[in-house]
Parts: structure tokens; C-alpha cells; sequence
């Protein structure tokens, strides 16, 4: 169960990683410094002829320069639905890593985990897998005790 959260966060981390570096939010831009990305590897697939192929295929292996296709790329990336796919992609591994602790049992790790993904994932919505995320229904309260003192 740990090793299901730990490579479902880890992943989305990376998809984050490359979408943050895409847009400008990230230290880099993969695309700009011609490194592998997510992102290209949608575009690869997504690719409808020959041309595209060939032009995500020459930036996967450095054969030009971001620069000079940029405006073609960004196209690509647009026209075939590439940052939606990737954003799809993220959230299913946010919401993966959340879902992989509803069988731990212990609810302080189990609070803490949650915490984590909601640091590194502020967007993901964490109440609806983890029972234990309102204080009421923490394990050895009792059924409708006040939260409040």
C-alpha cells in the first residue's frame, strides 16, 4: 500500500514537474532545453502525420533547435490535446496516491500522507477517499461528539 502511494505521487511529481517547466512555473522549460518530457511523449503519440512525427522526433533527439519550430510545436501541443492529457494524467495520480490509503489503518500516518499530497498538489480534493479526513469521525470518538471544545 505505501509503495502504491509512493510511486502514484511520485509520478504525478514528475507529470508536475514537466507541466510546471512547460509553462513557465517551473526552474526550466524541457522543451526550450530539448530534454524528454511528458509532454513530448503525448505529442509523439498524438502526432496525425509524418511531419509532426518527424518534428517531435528531431527535438526528442536534439536534431533542432527549440527556437526554430517553436511556433509549429506549440501548435501541435494545442491541436492535439496534449497539456489537457497530461493535466488528465496528473490528476489520476494525485487522486491514485489519495485512494492507495484507504486501507491503512493507522489515521495519524494516514493524515499525514494525505497532507503531503495536498502540499505538493494543492488542487486535489482529498475529503472523499480517507473517512478519517473530519475530526468526527476519527477512530474512539464517539457518533455525533463535538469537534469543538
Amino acid at each position: 500500500m505505501l509503495g502504491a502511494y509512493s510511486e502514484s505521487i511520485g509520478i504525478a511529481y514528475q507529470i508536475k514537474d514537466d507541466l510546471d517547466d512547460f509553462t513557465g512555473e517551473g526552474d526550466s522549460n524541457d522543451l526550450r532545453d530539448l530534454r524528454p518530457s511528458l509532454l513530448l511523449a503525448i505529442a509523439r503519440k498524438r502526432a496525425t502525420d509524418g511531419a509532426e512525427r518527424d518534428l517531435v522526433d528531431a527535438l526528442w533527439t536534439k536534431q533542432t533547435c527549440y527556437e526554430d519550430v517553436a511556433t509549429e510545436v506549440q501548435r501541435i501541443l494545442a491541436e492535439r490535446g496534449v497539456v489537457e492529457k497530461t493535466n488528465d494524467l496528473l490528476q489520476a495520480y494525485e487522486e491514485q496516491a489519495v485512494r492507495s490509503l484507504r486501507f491503512l489503518h493507522n489515521a495519524t500516518l494516514k493524515g499525514l500522507l494525505r497532507r503531503v499530497v495536498g502540499k505538493i498538489f494543492p488542487r486535489t480534493l482529498i475529503e472523499g477517499y480517507c473517512s478519517e479526513f473530519e475530526a468526527r469521525n476519527a477512530p474512539g470518538r464517539e457518533a455525533g461528539a463535538s469537534t469543538t471544545g
